[in-house]
This record gives C-alpha cells, sequence and structure tokens, in this order.
C-alpha cells in the first residue's frame, strides 16, 4: 500500500495521523542501543512508537536496513553513527546516495555522528565528556605513555594501542564501583549494561554542550506534541 493510501485510509477512520507515526533509530551496536535509550528515558522525550536497531558496525549496507522504512511507507528512520576520523559531509553523501538506492529514505537532519555531531570521535569521546573527574583522562594517558615508551625487544609483541578510549572509559566505571559490586561488574559496566544516567558514574549537567546536542537532536526527530 503506497504513502498516499495508508494516508487516506488512516484519515477515512479518524486516526492522529500524527500519533501513528513510528520512528526506527539505527546504531551500530547493543552499547549503543543502550545508551540512546537511557537517555530517550532520563530526558522523557515524549515519543510512543520507536524501536532502536543495530546494524553491527559502521558498515550502512548491512542486512540491518531490511528493517527500514522504505519510500513509500510511514514512518522515520533516524541513524546515530560514529564519526571517527571522516569528514563528516563525505560521510553523509555516502550514506544518503547507498540508501536512496535501496529506496530507503533518509533525511540529512535525521543522521547524527558522536561525539558532538559535528567533531571527529566516537561515542568513547562523548562518554569521556561526561566523567565527573577528568584528571583520570591524564592518568590513563601518562599510563599509556609508559607503554608506549617501552622499546626493549623484551616486549616487542606487546600492542599499547590496543589500550585506548575503550578502557579508557571501562576503568573509569571500574572505580567507581564498591567492593560488593565489583565481583560483578560486568553485569554493572558491561557496555550492553552500563547505566548513563547514573550521576555516580557521569556529569549530567544539562550545560554539558555534548549533552545538549544529542538531547536536541532526539526532540527534534522523534518528540510527539
Amino acid at each position: 500500500m503506497g504513502l498516499l493510501m495508508q494516508l487516506i485510509m488512516k484519515t477515512k477512520l479518524g486516526f492522529n495521523i500524527m500519533s501513528e507515526i513510528s520512528y526506527k533509530i539505527f546504531v551500530e551496536g547493543d552499547s549503543d542501543k543502550k545508551l540512546i535509550d537511557d537517555f530517550i528515558k532520563l530526558w522523557k522525550i515524549n515519543t510512543i512508537n520507536y524501536s532502536i536497531e543495530t546494524i553491527n558496525g559502521k558498515n550502512i549496507d548491512s542486512e540491518a536496513f531490511d528493517l527500514a522504512f522504505k519510500n513509500d511507507e510511514i514512518g522515520k528512520n533516524i541513524l546515530i553513527l560514529d564519526l571517527d576520523n571522516d569528514n563528516k559531509e563525505n560521510r553523509i553523501n555516502e550514506i544518503i546516495r547507498l540508501l536512496n538506492s535501496k529506496k530507503i529514505k533518509l533525511q540529512e537532519k535525521s543522521i547524527y555522528f558522536f561525539p558532538d555531531n559535528q567533531n571527529p570521535g566516537t561515542k568513547e569521546d562523548f562518554l569521556i565528556s561526561m566523567f565527573k573527574n577528568i584528571e583520570f583522562k591524564k592518568c590513563f594517558e601518562g599510563y599509556q605513555s609508559c607503554l608506549n615508551g617501552l622499546k626493549s625487544s623484551d616486549y616487542a609483541s606487546y600492542r599499547p594501542e590496543n589500550i585506548g578510549k575503550k578502557e579508557l572509559v571501562y576503568h573509569y566505571k571500574l572505580l567507581h564501583l564498591s567492593r560488593e559490586q565489583n565481583s560483578d561488574r560486568n553485569k554493572i559496566i558491561g557496555e550492553k549494561f552500563t547505566n548513563h544516567t547514573d550521576n555516580i558514574f557521569w556529569y549530567l549537567d544539562d550545560n554539558s554542550s555534548y549533552l545538549i546536542k544529542l538531547k536536541t537532536f532526539l526532540q527534534n526527530q522523534i518528540e510527539q506534541n
């Protein structure tokens, strides 16, 4: 059934069309899914019909997009990814071009890139911006610098580059666990389980520019009045 016919049918039946619109938010993985869901609930964004789908990485040619709304369907697609070290404009053009070829509808304004929809980076940069004590980051950078300074052949098999922002975020959360929680740490601070609204871990002030940008984006994209 085409878009026009669906609208006609709903109008004839007396439905409020706006209340029937559904939203599908596509993210890279389960940890991103948990983060976005946490903030939709924290900010009490007024929406009913939404789902968050994972595309298992940054591959926008994923089979997961089979779930996306096509051009002739009612509903809105939203995409939230890491920008990494890419150029934002080039990345958007690539995404729109590919999804258009699949007849998947997606507006440019419905794409958001971590950390702040502007600068290169990842979800981890977004989370680091929420650290209550940024001094921890300096300690971790000192640890990384020490590892990078091990030039001896005794350490030839070491790969200090494997210890990066994901490990920084994990250890930051680990330091905030009580002794009783430590034995069950992965169920509390594992990526799929982290509570991103817990102010023991995170600085959730409304003046945080990263948080404001994400909140504004989500409100503009999915909030129903």
